[in-house]
């Protein structure tokens, strides 16, 4: 959540942000790879405990946060039929990414998979986005804006990526290091790419460029949790499960950022140090004002659909 932070305070800042440039490219692409990883601990609990929590969870912070964030700033419209939804496109985007999932894996659940069981996997998990390439054309824009499709089946690739990276990689013991060593590798070949010679990377797709990131990042997480002590891990775990709340709510806080700061030349390792104190205060605020909310049951349902 700290990356798409600083990609949004980057954006409200004057001056040039680089290191924000290259966080743009994976900040959404690594949370929806995050999603579909964590996804594995709930395969096996029943469809439709897990599509009400989900609709609880994601789209009442959408409409209660996010409709009154749309009535502050005078963006109802905007909010209602613009497929950015005021910048909350993710919570929706999210729901229906976890609908389309569970749906693929209840299905799943029902098939008697003994042979070439990844292979059936991946078919049915990747069919929605296939469907939606085939169909896209046939949807209505205002629908498309709407429930924001474009976005939803762009990041439900990588929902489904993470989820079979946290479902098989471990099993894959022999091979971990090497897959680990080539993720390295080519994540630093892309940062010199990136800095240095940026007119290469204009012949690899941007799907692939946000892959490599993502990766790279997934994987320095899932090393850090195997290695790390128990305490660290607790520490991110409490740290993640306060994103919701640093979401909803840095959104407000961004309105008054570029009025803070005037218009100067700086130095772009100043920035990116200005970036990342910026965020990491916003992210601290954010759960501040999160607490009043989340220490009431009633308000930590309204606001954030937490069960009573």
């Amino acid at each position: 959540m700290l990356f798409v932070v600083m990609g949004h305070v980057a954006q409200h800042l004057p001056g040039r942000h680089p290191f924000a440039d290259l966080i743009i490219i994976f900040e959404m692409p690594l949370f929806f790879l995050l999603s579909g990883f964590l996804a594995v601990r709930s395969v096996n609990l029943g469809f439709m405990f897990c599509i009400q929590k989900k609709i609880r969870t994601l789209m009442i912070p959408f409409f209660s946060v996010g409709l009154s964030f749309a009535l502050m700033t005078d963006r109802v419209n905007e909010f209602l039929i613009d497929n950015y939804h005021c910048g909350y496109w993710f919570l929706l985007s999210l729901m229906l990414c976890w609908v389309l999932f569970y749906a693929c894996n209840a299905f799943l659940k029902k098939v008697n998979l003994r042979n070439y069981r990844w292979v059936i996997e991946i078919v049915v998990l990747f069919l929605p986005f296939l469907l939606y390439k085939l169909l896209c054309s046939l949807i209505p824009e205002v629908i498309n804006n709407a429930l924001t499709l474009n976005f939803t089946f762009t990041y439900y690739r990588f929902f489904i990526v993470g989820f079979f990276f946290g479902k098989y990689f471990d099993d894959l013991n022999s091979i971990n290091k090497i897959v680990e060593g080539f993720v390295n590798f080519i994540f630093v070949l892309y940062i010199l790419l990136f800095f240095f010679k940026r007119d290469y990377l204009l012949y690899i797709p941007m799907t692939i460029q946000q892959f490599v990131m993502s990766a790279f990042f997934l994987n320095i997480i899932h090393v850090f949790f195997k290695e790390s002590s128990s305490i660290c891990r607790n520490c991110i775990s409490y740290i993640g499960k306060k994103t919701l709340y640093v979401y909803v709510f840095h959104f407000y806080l961004l309105e008054s950022i570029s009025l803070c700061f005037i218009r100067v030349d700086i130095s772009e390792f100043f920035n990116f140090f200005l970036v990342l104190l910026i965020s990491i205060f916003i992210c601290y605020i954010c759960i501040l004002l999160s607490l009043p909310f989340i220490n009431n049951k009633y308000l930590g349902y309204i606001i954030f659909g937490k069960k009573i």
